[in-house]
């Protein structure tokens, strides 16, 4: 298939996609919902589409309510309903309203939908409630973050997966690889940030790091994030091992070491503690983990201090499908500190 004939598919699957979602929800009879958009990947059409013209991102909704209507049982269901319709694997969907909107601070999630999604119902007027702004306007340093904070697990899930893994079917290899393809694009993003330049869609990013940025290994490693971002498929797979995660280490320490100091023993469970609440706790202690294994011979990680704030998590915490998640990395990492 030409390069010319990939695009044009690619483009009628987005399409299909779109079509099939407002088709869904213009059968649901929803009172008290003024808009409702499309976002995230898809929303800006640059999500992936698998080999066989599946969905392989989740699908990213905003819900906006009327001010003063509450969300029932019916507006709840929408999410199953539609991940049902649509036979793929998890439909996020963010309910919110107006003045929640008015209140959102400027970040890269927001500029993305206020320029960058689509209208499925509604006019489309609860996304005029943001203020215009532009991308030089967005906090470098808080989104950086937020960038770090969240793919530190795509890296610690590849590890985990390559060491302890017996299981390696080529489905999972190519999870792993859609994983890392997108930390890559966050170190883009975050290297976007610094100058200045964010901008969303994938192809656009390219052409603007390409323009200031002359590390020409990373623009090729780039390139390959945004094709299997794109369109993740066994012919482009280049992590098969351990050994191929180390350029990807050291990429992830280049762009967002400055969010993983060395911790002494006595300040470990302050650190955490800081981040008790919802993922911020979580965060934290992935954040430590990936301390636990990338520094590893330095002897500074304390295993008997990160099981007290794991326990403490899980008792906090009522997500079981992210417990089940968190414990083999935790347990996996304790063991690694026992390598030499």
């Amino acid at each position: 298939m030409g390069s010319l004939s990939q695009d044009l598919y690619y483009r009628q699957q987005h399409n299909k996609l779109f079509s099939m979602i407002e088709s869904f929800f213009s059968m649901q009879n929803l009172e008290g919902v003024e808009d409702v958009i499309l976002c995230g990947s898809y929303g800006r059409n640059d999500g992936a589409i698998c080999e066989d013209g599946g969905y392989y991102n989740d699908v990213d909704i905003v819900v906006v309510l009327n001010i003063f209507k509450k969300k029932n049982k019916k507006i709840r269901s929408i999410s199953d309903g539609l991940r049902r319709f649509l036979n793929i694997k998890n439909v996020d969907i963010l309910f919110t309203n107006r003045l929640k909107m008015m209140m959102w601070r400027r970040s890269i999630f927001l500029y993305d939908l206020k320029y960058h999604s689509k209208i499925l119902k509604g006019k489309g007027d609860s996304l005029k409630i943001i203020r215009e702004f532009n991308a030089r306007e967005i906090p470098t340093c808080k989104e950086t973050y937020i960038l770090a904070s969240t793919r530190v697990y795509c890296i610690l899930k590849a590890i985990f997966f390559f060491e302890m893994c017996q299981d390696k079917t080529l489905e999972k290899i190519i999870e792993v690889n859609y994983q890392i393809a997108k930390l890559v694009i966050a170190c883009g993003d975050a290297l976007l940030l610094r100058n200045g330049c964010y901008v969303t869609r994938l192809n656009e990013k390219l052409r603007k790091i390409s323009g200031f940025y002359k590390d020409e290994h990373f623009i090729n490693t780039f390139t390959w994030a945004i094709s299997f971002k794109k369109a993740p498929k066994e012919g482009e797979i280049v992590v098969n091992s351990a050994e191929d995660l180390n350029y990807f280490l050291e990429l992830f320490i280049d762009f967002f070491g400055q969010f993983f100091p060395v911790t002494e023993k006595k300040n470990i469970i302050k650190v955490i503690h800081k981040k008790m609440r919802e993922n911020c706790f979580l965060t934290a202690l992935q954040f430590e983990l990936f301390n636990c294994y990338y520094r590893r011979k330095d002897n500074l990680m304390r295993e008997a201090h990160l099981k007290k704030a794991a326990n403490y998590y899980c008792k906090i915490n009522k997500n079981k499908k992210q417990i089940n998640q968190f414990y083999p990395l935790l347990s996996w990492a304790l063991k690694r500190r026992e390598q030499p």
